[in-house]
């Protein structure tokens, strides 16, 4: 039977960005718990439920409480997706009966992987499905007793309730199962059941038996015992309490103990494989999480730390040349690591362009660091690794928390400088003050894309002059950050931080219903001839809802399109060119304008700029800064103009600050110009007045 997916989140780009992430599984979506129980009604198909769980929409505690209390929903599992800074969310969870979290922001890989090994754990329920209902007969029918007896994959006992497991009876399957013949066992003959549990299982075996006999349940556990050649297997044992007549003293335990070593055999095969990198064979992200969480059952001390190494300019060789060379080139960098790994050097392969060792058991600071420079020395070994350039981050930790030590490792990997091929850097206070901010930064976004706090988010509209009438030609919406805490926080801070958390898709709607209620305010005040630019991130580009989002604003706004514009960045066609191209030629057969913002500084060359579908070109303030120091036969703005109009584009010059700068662009035919010698950006009464006198 297919087992069918039900992914439950409140707000419908939550759920279609999950099923964009999830295409390829069969799944059913619903909006919050009346919605997700109506689903599962009647359909047995449905095994797994993926549910968003915050402080804000807690539908996925919701529905563990009610499947743990509704004998119907036995057997479901849920895996929880939990935000970032919210660690109790995951622990109410877990506790609950949760079968997994998983941190935003999601990536698809570790998300699908996350959903294969439950979907394989189902799997696997299935297959054993006959044994239990075998057990089940046994204990609730003595009639049978003898048949299942004769079938059982293991053995039946009744022994007395001491720390040898005395046996009173020992079915014939015991030989089967152990190497020894029952009557060896029979009152400790030869040997006592308690010598064959592996040593490891004892003391956890008695002190569980002792729960159950106080709170009078039912026994079942999975262990490893040793047989008479010596070889272990895993069993599964499920038992029961037998009272005396006054129900006081335990007169005996009796149950059932089966061979589940091909079962288990499976279940640590897929842990395994989804544990493993499929591209280079090393070990994972998922792995490292498993060791670390080993690791603090077992109650291991000592330092530990992360030596990551982000392969900095990988995906751009990705674009340029394929997934087959940048794959090829990842497997020559994980053969070279792999020759570096030790007992207290684990190689971890965390994403598509990121290893790590996880490193314990070493001396100090000194030993990680000359470690590193093992590591580059073997990297200049692959002469293309001068071209990619590595960053490595260091982060020695002393907890358990996965997430928070990669977090901190390529955080440190990020802020190397890029003057040189080969760089390192240990995470230290600076990095950890610098991701504290980060992680206050999103709490304000978080704040303010649920309307809760006194965080703020606002918009400067700086105008854009037509050159070629002297009027105002536009303006373009600027996003500012005022946080309770921060204060003023730069663009270039919080725009990132909304980009790699996902932030940005429902902030980018907060951003249009803004600029359209001041495009709307243009309008009515007879200024309709001015166009507001908004920009957009390859983020909100790709997510299929986008065009209906901004079409519903639009509408509901009553403002004329034609009149708004949207800035990109080079940097969006660098993957899915087409897609993105495609989607563009929509927007602008909508009386849309694209501008392509920064020109010159990113993916993109002009060879390629008359492919893209975009209506007008803004060069880069690097190129305007130029015309101030250099003489004008040696600048290439004006070419860049020339093409741009050969194109049928326009163009925009940013970032422009004195006369001369000017000149030369009226000399050139520019269209626009945006800058501090026109206008700095403006709040949005002085906008409006700016607009009243600049308009004749």
């Amino acid at each position: 039977m297919s087992v069918k997916i039900l992914l439950v989140a409140k707000k419908a780009e939550d759920r279609l960005a999950l099923e964009g992430l999830l295409r390829r599984y069969d799944m059913i979506c619903a909006g919050g718990v009346t919605e997700a129980l109506s689903a599962l009604d009647g359909r047995p198909d449905v095994g797994l439920v993926v549910a968003e769980l915050n402080k804000a929409d807690k539908a996925g505690l919701l529905l563990l409480e009610i499947f743990k209390a509704d004998s119907r929903y036995a057997g479901l599992r849920l895996i929880a997706l939990t935000e970032p800074g919210e660690p109790e969310m995951e622990i109410s969870a877990l506790k609950a009966g949760a079968a997994d979290c998983v941190r935003k922001p999601l990536l698809a890989e570790v998300l699908q992987n996350r959903i294969d090994t439950q979907l394989q754990l189902i799997s696997l329920k299935h297959d054993i499905t006959r044994r239990e209902e075998i057990e089940k007969a046994l204990l609730e029918s003595e009639r049978s007793k003898s048949v299942l007896l004769s079938n059982l994959p293991g053995m039946a006992y009744r022994c007395n309730y001491d720390r040898e497991w005395t046996m009173q009876f020992v079915s014939e399957g015991c030989h089967e199962l152990t190497g020894y013949q029952a009557d060896e066992l029979l009152y400790n003959k030869k040997l006592s059941f308690n010598d064959i549990i592996a040593p490891e299982y004892r003391e956890a075996l008695w002190d569980r038996w002792r729960d159950i006999v106080r709170e009078k349940r039912q026994f079942r556990e999975e262990y490893e015992i040793i047989t008479a050649s010596g070889k272990r297997k895993w069993v599964l044992e499920t038992g029961q309490v037998i009272f005396g007549e006054a129900g006081g003293e335990v007169e005996a335990l009796e149950g059932i103990i089966i061979d589940i070593s091909d079962r288990k055999e499976k279940e640590l095969r897929l842990k395994h494989i989804s544990e493993m990198d499929r591209l280079t064979g090393l070990y994972n992200r998922l792995h490292f999480e498993s060791i670390l969480r080993q690791a603090e059952a077992d109650g291991q001390g000592g330092g530990r730390a992360l030596v990551l190494i982000n392969l900095k300019r990988l995906n751009t060789l990705k674009v340029t040349y394929g997934y087959n060379f940048s794959e090829s080139v990842i497997k020559r960098v994980a053969s070279r690591l792999a020759e570096l790994s030790g007992e207290h050097r684990l190689l971890l392969k965390i994403s598509f362009e990121i290893f790590a060792f996880y490193m314990d058991g070493y001396a100090g600071s000194s030993e990680i660091e000359q470690f590193v420079f093992q590591i580059i020395n073997a990297l200049k070994k692959i002469r293309i690794m001068f071209t990619i350039g590595c960053a490595i981050g260091i982060a020695e930790f002393a907890g358990w928390d996965a997430d928070a030590a990669i977090k901190s490792a390529l955080a440190a990997a990020e802020s190397t400088e890029n003057s040189q091929p080969f760089e390192y850097r240990f995470f230290d206070s600076e990095l950890e003050e610098r991701e504290r901010r980060d992680e206050e930064i999103i709490e304000a976004l978080v704040n303010i894309i649920n309307a809760s706090g006194r965080d703020r988010l606002l918009l400067r509209y700086q105008p854009i002059l037509d050159l070629k009438t002297g009027r105002i030609g536009g303006f373009e919406a600027l996003a500012r950050l005022e946080s309770e805490k921060l204060g003023q926080v730069s663009p270039e801070e919080f725009i990132r931080l909304a980009e790699e958390t996902q932030i940005i898709v429902p902030m980018g709607k907060i951003i249009m219903k803004m600029a359209c209620a001041f495009k709307r305010r243009l309008e009515e005040l007879g200024c309709s001839g001015i166009a507001v630019f908004i920009n957009i991130s390859a983020t909100q580009l790709v997510r299929e809802a986008f065009a209906r989002d901004f079409t519903d604003i639009i509408r509901e706004s009553g403002i004329d399109p034609t009149g708004f514009g949207f800035e990109i960045t080079e940097s969006v066609f660098a993957d899915n060119f087409e897609m993105i191209n495609e989607k563009l030629s929509h927007f602008i057969s909508l009386g849309i304008q694209i501008a392509m913002d920064d020109f010159g500084t990113g993916y993109s060359s002009l060879s390629r700029e008359r492919e893209m579908n975009v209506t007008c070109l803004k060069i880069s303030k690097a190129f305007i800064d130029k015309l101030s120091y250099l003489e004008p036969e040696k600048t290439i703005t004006g070419e860049i103009i020339a093409i741009a109009h050969r194109l049928g584009q326009r163009v925009i010059a940013e970032g422009v600050e004195n006369e001369g700068q000017v000149r030369y662009l009226v000399e050139r035919g520019c269209d626009m110009l945006q800058g501090y010698y026109y206008s700095k950006p403006l709040l949005e009464e002085e906008a409006i007045a700016f607009a009243k006198t600049h308009l004749m």
